[in-house]
């Protein structure tokens, strides 16, 4: 059988229709990859805006811890004001209770006190020679002015 050319699109025919059938499929795949890459970059894109809005929120977190020791700092420098200032009133509180104490023995022993005691010839003795106890514990007679 020898092939004329009239035999060639015959022949040709079949081989182009396989092949134009390839095409369209891998044509159809493309369509369908370039789909699902556009899809990724958008993901991409909105994943690198997240980024970007976190790096932000970053910044504020920053400040805001900034900000936290900034507080601890100033409440510790009130604790210690505060003990101090408690140290204070503690201190007024034993002058005042000093001072009081003290205005309380001056008008004590600047009132009169007049005792009338009536003792007879033996005792009016004892009270012009008391005794004093010394350390070491003996009794001595004496007068004391």
């Amino acid at each position: 059988m020898a092939l004329t050319k009239s035999d060639i699109p015959d022949l040709l025919l079949p081989g182009l229709k396989a092949e134009f059938a390839l095409a369209y499929k891998t044509e159809l795949d493309n369509n369908q990859l370039r789909e699902r890459m556009a899809l990724r970059q958008r993901e991409l894109e909105e994943a690198r805006h997240q980024v970007a809005s976190i790096r932000a929120e970053g910044s504020d977190a920053e400040e805001l811890k900034q900000r936290l020791v900034a507080a601890e700092r100033r409440a510790g420098e009130l604790a210690r004001q505060a003990e101090r200032l408690e140290s204070e009133l503690d201190h007024t509180k034993s002058k005042l209770h000093m001072t009081k104490l003290s205005e309380a023995l001056r008008e004590f022993d600047s009132d009169e006190i007049d005792i009338d005691i009536e003792v007879g010839a033996d005792e009016d003795d004892l009270f012009e020679h008391p005794v004093i106890i010394r350390g070491n514990g003996f009794a001595s007679h004496g007068k004391v002015r």
